[in-house]
């Protein structure tokens, strides 16, 4: 207990709930604002109490743990209590809104968490983690026991190698070995467990401890292997009636913490390891019964943490997929094991819904992913290297007709297995790296149709791949990924961002708009992009690395401001690396310079006295010094960089006509007149020759296949499938499409919005025509935002025509 002279100097209060759980807190934290700094205290599990009366100045924190086992089943008379940790905090000016964290507490607790992990050296060794969650392609609809079955699985394994992917979570169906109507948990997916040997185990008619591994299993192994990719089992913990623990079967869960249960499923999971070389597990299906009634919550919680604790202790380099409840149980959930849970629950499209609507279903599931892990990092204070990626998206489960193939008792039948989203996954892979580049989960990847496995273009192999080395050669800027504390989590109406910087105070911003319009921001360089006030005195130079390749583009100082636009729906990446001599360093030639065709690209330049004499150049056109009379005399310059290549120039998400609607509407009736430009068909065009897919008649329900139409998207936000809306083209009426993030499958939950296909219309290039829409009346104020072309991409040059650096005088 602390005393105070005044009432000044009493702390404010403040427990930090937990996001996905009402009943596990994060941490309590005291502060004392007019010094500066302030104290947290963390129970190390999900179950503590926090209470502190101002008054004494009194603290207590602990937590209950509660067991109900008869004396015949206890195994010992001592327990380990788990810590509470006692840290200090120096208080920043900036505080994450949402959580009220404070950035000085989040990295004081961070580093504390950090400090228990416990496959540290496992990380320097092995790099960032790369998995396929390969049951996100469907790989369970594959049957592996037949040469058929084997050949498509090996497909995917290739291209996992070829993208530079070390790991796979490996379940698919094997008919040689199990039988879905044998499977006993609700979800129908025991067949697939344990590489399709679950069934076997918990009947007790397999024991990896004793009995040979079928050569089969050992053979996509092996293959595996030889591709310097490693197989990773799908287990449950919980959801299985292990035959051999009948009495552990309570209210539709395994007790793991009854004694003799937690022994047994370790030692199998070492055994099945040992003989199989299995590189870790994918574990669902919860790791507690979290029943308000349940007596027996911290004792399963705990013999879960004691079973995965001896995991990493005898394989240091196994990787564990914690899905399920994994989200729920906050910081302390995750020492032992890999990441947390991608999307914090099931990633069908129908789980999550749409948190801002996209005709792209990477966009959809990008945006979900940032606003996800805000929320690990914001209000779960979870450290950078426990928080999960989610790169691509989960291929729709539930076909068109509304079976579920291969689950729930259904027949087997191949569905969906092409579903790439060719024009929209690097939006999802700058998600993945800006937010969790330490844990790359890999979702529906092009390999299982063939077509789409031997089409795919190169260049986006090469890019996914390109990226991926990027997140090993960044480890120690992305071992400091945090949100930008001025900027919200993923919205409509705002950019959201995050930055890495390494502990040399530079590295990197990551930038988001998901926004179908524009969209500028506003980025200080100090505390509120993890820059430390020791760097006061230093300055930056800045450069695009994405999309557009911009080096040395701008400098700055301590608490200047950065000012960029980002396209629509778009991201960007920028890099800040610190400069000795401003004058100097901000001279001379930049190569490999990159930007949009046809438009012009400036930055400001804050401090033009002291940029100097000698030449400025890019892509070895030298940069005039002009004065702009027109300019405000702000005392800034601004630099400008033309590119050529105009002619056919396209931009991705272009308005279609020759207005936007009001930010004041409020629906009803809209009318615009437009022309499609003969560059957009032939962008169109020259994708179709370069992805000649036979694209069928059912995947034009999914509006991220088929990239060569050309779409109209009316952008509506948080659009609703039971409006209705009508079109009119040059008079006459024409189909108004809904979209579904569920492809086929109508699932209110899943809508997109509305759009049009421009091609059924038969637009013509270069033509003028009028459309009108009658939209839903009282929508609200400005939620209809306008129609956009879908399916292009911004044209890129190297071809620098004209550089400027212009002053006030």
């Amino acid at each position: 207990a602390a005393k105070a002279s005044d009432a000044s100097a009493l702390p404010s209060s403040f427990i930090l709930q937990n996001v996905w759980h009402d009943d596990a807190p994060i941490a309590h934290f005291l502060r004392w604002p007019s010094e500066g700094r302030g104290l947290f205290f963390s129970v190390t599990n999900p179950f503590g109490k926090y209470l502190f009366r101002s008054s004494s100045q009194l603290y207590k924190g602990g937590y209950e743990a509660k067991t109900s086992y008869q004396p015949k089943f206890v195994a010992s008379s001592s327990h380990t209590t788990d810590r509470v940790m006692i840290g200090f905090t120096a208080l920043s000016k900036y505080y994450f809104e949402r959580s009220n964290v404070n950035t000085g507490e989040r990295l004081a607790f961070t580093r504390c968490v950090s400090h228990f992990l416990e496959d540290k050296a496992s990380r320097s060794k092995l790099g960032t983690m790369k998995v396929n969650v390969a049951w996100d392609e469907s790989d369970f609809q594959i049957d592996v026991g037949t040469p058929a079955g084997r050949h498509e699985y090996k497909r995917i394994i290739d291209r996992n190698h070829q993208l530079g992917v070390t790991h796979m979570v490996y379940g698919p169906r094997n008919t040689l070995h199990s039988n879905i109507l044998n499977d006993t948990d609700d979800y129908k997916w025991e067949h697939v467990l344990w590489f399709s040997l679950g069934e076997q185990i918990r009947e007790g008619r397999f024991d990896p401890a004793t009995d040979p591994i079928p050569n089969d299993i050992l053979d996509m192994v092996h293959y595996a292997r030889s591709k310097n990719v490693s197989l990773l089992a799908y287990v449950y913990p919980l959801c299985v009636h292990w035959s051999k623990f009948p009495e552990a079967w309570v209210g539709g869960w395994t007790d793991i913490s009854m004694p003799g249960v937690k022994d047994w499923l370790l030692s199998t999971l070492k055994a099945f390891i040992h003989k199989t070389g299995a590189k870790g597990f994918a574990s669902d299906c919860g790791y507690v019964n979290d029943a308000p009634d349940n007596p027996r919550r911290y004792s399963q919680w705990r013999a879960w943490q004691d079973i995965i604790k001896a995991l990493r202790k005898e394989f240091p380099d196994i990787i564990m997929d914690h899905r399920s409840s994994a989200h729920k149980w906050g910081p302390w959930h995750q020492l032992s094991g890999s990441y947390d849970e991608p999307l914090s629950g099931d990633e069908n499209p129908e789980t999550y819904g749409v948190p801002i609507a996209s005709l792209s279903t990477d966009h959809v599931a990008a945006d979900m992913l940032r606003q996800v892990n805000y929320k690990y990092a914001a209000f779960q204070l979870i450290p950078a290297v426990r928080i999960p990626g989610f790169m691509f998206h989960q291929t729709e489960r539930t076909a068109d007709n509304g079976t579920s193939p291969c689950f729930y008792e259904k027949p087997c039948f191949n569905n969906n297995t092409r579903d790439f989203d060719l024009l929209g996954y690097k939006y999802s892979v700058i998600s993945n790296i800006g937010t969790a580049g330490l844990n790359n989960v890999l979702c529906m990847i092009p390999a299982r149709d063939f077509k789409e496995y031997s089409l795919f273009p190169k260049e986006d192999l090469h890019f996914i791949s390109k990226w991926l080395r990027w997140t090993d050669e960044h480890i120690s800027y992305l071992e400091n990924t945090v949100p930008i504390a001025t900027l919200d989590m993923a919205n409509l109406g705002s950019v959201d961002g995050t930055a890495a910087m390494a502990s040399s105070d530079e590295g990197f911003l990551f930038l988001f708009n998901p926004n179908l319009v524009p969209m500028s921001v506003s980025i200080v360089i100090d505390e509120s992009i993890g820059i430390s006030n020791s760097s006061r005195q230093s300055s930056w130079v800045l450069s695009e690395i994405y999309p557009r390749s911009l080096p040395n583009v701008s400098f700055y100082y301590h608490s200047d401001a950065i000012q960029v636009t980002l396209e629509p729906s778009s991201a960007m990446v920028l890099s800040l690396f610190k400069q000795i001599n401003v004058t100097k360093d901000f001279a001379g030639a930049r190569t490999g310079v990159v930007g949009p065709a046809g438009k012009e690209v400036s930055f400001q330049l804050n401090h033009p006295t002291l940029i100097g004499d000698e030449a400025i150049s890019f892509n070895g056109v030298q940069c005039s010094k002009e004065i702009d009379d027109g300019r405000d005399d702000d005392g800034n310059a601004k630099l400008q960089i033309m590119f050529g290549d105009g002619s056919l120039a396209v931009s991705h998400a272009m308005p279609l006509g020759d207005q936007l609607p009001s930010s004041q509407n409020t629906g009803g009736k809209f009318s615009t007149t437009f022309e499609v430009p003969i560059s957009v068909f032939i962008q169109l065009m020259e994708r179709e020759n370069a992805y000649p897919i036979d694209w069928q008649s059912a995947e034009r329900f999914a509006t991220w296949l088929i990239p060569q139409r050309l779409l109209a998207y009316i952008f509506i936000a948080n659009p609703d499938d039971s409006w209705s809306l009508k079109a009119k083209l040059d008079g006459e009426s024409v189909t108004v499409h809904k979209a579904y993030n569920s492809r086929g499958v109508i699932n209110g939950r899943t809508f997109t919005g509305f759009y049009l296909d421009l091609n059924e219309l038969e637009i013509a290039p270069d033509v003028s025509y009028h459309l009108e829409l009658n939209l839903p009346h009282r929508l609200p104020r400005g939620a209809f935002q306008g129609i956009f072309l879908h399916n292009l991409e911004t044209s890129l040059t190297g071809n620098v025509t004209r550089c400027a650096i212009k002053t006030d005088s």
